[in-house]
């Protein structure tokens, strides 16, 4: 694992281009493709450990809208159970994640 895999983006420059939308009751990730281009489809991700919130995921969610063309949906599905705040860094927020402060054998009793 690359430290860049923890940080919440592969590449820094990247911003998540979709929005969040209440989508049958659940929060959801949605970006679709560029103006003008009609979608041929729907990918719906579902997200892992780290939950629909990381960088990561949004990203790729945003390449696959835009190669394919499709809309793509980020469900929340874990209802608020990602990853605990133990392991993202401080003024990260959600869905990011430390894993220096992970492996600090007193981090689990500071929370």
């Amino acid at each position: 694992m690359c430290q860049d895999c923890v940080t919440g983006t592969l590449r820094g420059d990247l911003t998540p281009a979709g929005v969040e939308e209440v989508v049958h009751n659940v929060p959801t990730y949605v970006t679709h493709p560029d103006p003008g281009i009609k979608p041929l489809g729907t990918v719906v991700i579902l997200p892992d450990a780290f939950g629909w919130t990381l960088r990561n995921t949004r990203v790729l969610a945003d390449a696959y809208a835009k190669r394919v063309p499709c809309t793509v949906y980020v469900p929340e599905f874990m209802n608020g159970t990602d990853t605990p705040i133990l392991l993202r860094p401080v003024g990260l927020g959600p869905g990011t994640v430390s894993l220096p402060r992970l492996l600090t054998p007193s981090s689990c009793l500071e929370h």
